[in-house]
């Protein structure tokens, strides 16, 4: 499991190195992206939750393929829990 501690860590590392950042892919208000063959994504929130704030950063430690296909992973799940399938 990742920690809150180590979450932070990688993404200072990733704010020291952007160059690293590639095969990045806009989905509405989240990205997704890689850095140093490992997939990332932020959100952007228009307003800030209680629990979670303006941004949630996210880490997909055992992600293999494309951030598209992520992309496209998670707005499927998305749209079948939004339908009540989920």
């Amino acid at each position: 499991m990742i920690t809150e501690e180590k979450a932070l860590h990688v993404a200072r590392r990733i704010a020291d190195d952007p160059k690293e950042i590639v095969d990045i892919v806009a989905n509405s208000t989240e990205y997704y992206f890689k850095f140093k063959g490992h997939a990332f994504s932020i959100l952007q929130r228009s307003r800030a939750d209680e629990k979670s704030g303006l941004l949630s950063f996210y880490v997909y430690p055992k992600w293999t393929s494309t951030t598209e296909d992520l992309k496209m992973a998670y707005d499927v799940s998305c749209r079948i829990t939004a339908h009540g399938f989920g």
